[in-house]
């Protein structure tokens, strides 16, 4: 249900210092991946590397690692910049605050609590399969949260985001499982449309990305996907303050700096609209494959 009780208000309006935070967490959610690579069974979508957003506790809560020692996760408080060990029931069993830590120092911390979980960490590397942008940290700066309130804002982005996405997927049976996703750091939800046997042929993804190169602020987008390739000669119009994005990728997208301004109700009321019509458009252009 659409209430004010499930938007918090975002107000913070300077875009480079959303970047920066964001860059911070994007670099402290690669450990959540680490462990999903090393000691889960590998899944053709990488799924096993991705996290899920606890809205109450403002986490990034990874897979289920299964050790001799019970079922465990690797999760990030999202405002701390705090890295932790907890069980199925969300209970902290170890933490680290990554504030003045290196990426070697965490790293080894975290090996630490897989050998005291009883694993074998001899394969164990600090290296993931896919790159993310460069950051200082990667080269032997220690993690700073130099602006507490906008680590906080971007919490209150992802909490509005998972709201938003689990209202409209919720509409559709074939809609999968919303997840963060280490390598762009958005978290989206695959919804496929047509299938051949069990072959999915078209589909549209809903979803909110963090800042990046293409926006400073966080932005909500619905883009479709089609085997065949999409015709994108004559887009349906999209409703302001959301646009068509067409620079390397095309999809409509809502920016967090066409929000900020507005009264707490009529930001939710932007995005629910917004991803409404979107969505209407995204299933337009499907039907004319």
């Amino acid at each position: 249900m659409k209430t004010s009780e499930n938007w918090i208000q975002l107000s913070l309006p300077d875009g480079n210092k959303l970047s920066v935070c964001s860059d911070i967490l994007h670099h402290a959610c690669r450990y959540i991946a680490l462990a999903g690579k090393y000691f889960i069974n590998e899944k053709p979508d990488d799924s096993h590397t991705s996290a899920i957003w606890i809205p109450g506790n403002q986490w990034l809560v990874g897979q289920t690692i299964e050790t001799p020692k019970g079922r465990f996760k690797v999760a990030l408080n999202y405002p701390r910049l705090v890295l932790m060990m907890v069980n199925e029931a969300l209970e902290v069993a170890n933490e680290i605050e990554l504030k003045g830590k290196s990426n070697t120092e965490v790293f080894t911390w975290l090996m630490e609590q897989f050998e005291n979980l009883k694993l074998d960490v001899s394969g164990f590397k600090n290296q993931l399969h896919f790159e993310i942008p460069f950051h200082p940290i990667d080269g032997g700066a220690v993690f700073d949260i130099p602006f507490f309130d906008y680590f906080e804002e971007l919490s209150h982005y992802r909490t509005n985001g998972h709201r938003v996405l689990e209202y409209f997927a919720t509409r559709y049976d074939t809609s999968e499982e919303i997840r963060v996703w280490p390598h762009h750091f958005d978290e989206g939800c695959h919804i496929p449309q047509k299938f051949d046997d069990k072959k999915v042929l078209t589909s549209f993804s809903i979803g909110m990305a963090p800042p990046d190169k293409y926006y400073e602020f966080p932005y909500f987008f619905v883009i479709t996907w089609s085997e065949k390739g999409m015709d994108y000669s004559k887009l349906p119009p999209a409703m302001s303050p959301g646009a068509w994005h067409t620079h390397e990728w095309t999809g409509e997208v809502l920016s967090g700096d066409k929000l900020i301004s507005m009264r707490m109700d009529d930001q939710r009321e932007a995005v629910y609209t917004f991803m409404e019509t979107a969505i209407a458009n995204a299933l337009e252009l499907i039907d004319r494959q």
